[in-house]
């Protein structure tokens, strides 16, 4: 790279001494001056093409590094969600668990035979199963909406009819 350099300071200091002043012309030059400076014109180009493909690789380097980073970004972003939804389902069904394991362990040591507490446990426990299977089909239905396999319906509705 800095032959080239050398060769383009010294055609472009060559032309503008001779050529600028119209002292000489391209014909009224020996073959072998002829065909240097033909080279050094040819090498210039091949410089700035060089210098174009460069400027032209660092924009394709520049706009993949950016690209990479929103995309990394995105992922982390993504990552902490899904982090953040585990844990949140997670502590739903430990909730229904642990009242429905509390209820029946209450029913084992003897609240079976009392009949205020039996039937209202029960109750209870079944309550929390339902409340299980609710958040089970939910976790089911974002599966489905998430692999292409369930399509939302939207259409229009009056939303201060939804609220009252």
């Amino acid at each position: 790279q800095w032959l080239s350099s050398i060769a383009i300071r010294t055609c472009h200091d060559f032309w503008r001494e001779h050529y600028r002043n119209k002292e000489i012309s391209m014909s009224s030059l020996s073959t072998k001056h002829q065909e240097w400076l033909e080279n050094t014109i040819e090498c210039t180009s091949n410089h700035t093409y060089q210098k174009r493909v460069e400027q032209q690789e660092a924009k394709e380097v520049l706009n993949w590094a950016e690209a990479s980073r929103k995309e990394i970004s995105q992922l982390r972003s993504m990552e902490n969600y899904r982090k953040e939804y585990l844990g949140n389902v997670s502590h739903e069904l430990k909730t229904p668990i642990t009242s429905i394991q509390g209820y029946l362990e209450t029913l084992i040591d003897g609240g079976i035979n009392d009949p205020r507490i039996n039937m209202d446990y029960l109750s209870k426990a079944i309550r929390n199963v339902e409340r299980m299977v609710s958040i089970i089909n939910d976790l089911e239905s974002i599966s489905h909406l998430e692999s292409g396999q369930l399509k939302l319906q939207m259409q229009p509705f009056d939303m201060n009819a939804l609220t009252k």
